[in-house]
């Protein structure tokens, strides 16, 4: 006694349908990543356009070699408080120091100039 149930062709339309849905499942999670994608960068642009513009000094970055007796650029900081908090060149002294600490051997010797531009 054979008890088939499930003849050969329909277990083919029930792998194609199977199929069918994995893919629509996946289409529908690429659609909504997308779409959080597109809020999450709407959102940074409304940000960056509520920053105030540039109003402080530009700091130019050097890096001071010992041995050559040489300054070698390294690179720009911003300042861009619009007050002044008495001690506003040491923490951006230590932000350039954070910053270009990895591209030179002894960050003690990076020093900040002031460039107005």
């Amino acid at each position: 006694m054979n008890l088939n149930l499930y003849g050969e062709e329909s277990m083919k339309d029930l792998y194609y349908l199977f199929g069918l849905l994995i893919i629509f499942l996946l289409i529908i999670q690429v659609l909504r990543n997308e779409r959080a994608v597109k809020r999450r960068i709407g959102t940074k642009k409304n940000y960056k356009k509520m920053l105030p513009p540039r109003k402080g000094p530009v700091f130019k970055v050097y890096y001071k070699d010992y041995l050559n007796d040489s300054l070698s650029f390294m690179g720009t900081i911003i300042e861009r408080r619009n007050w002044e908090r008495g001690n506003n060149l040491k923490t951006l002294l230590f932000k350039a120091r954070k910053d270009y600490s990895g591209q030179v051997k002894d960050p003690s010797a990076i020093i900040i100039l002031v460039h107005d531009s």
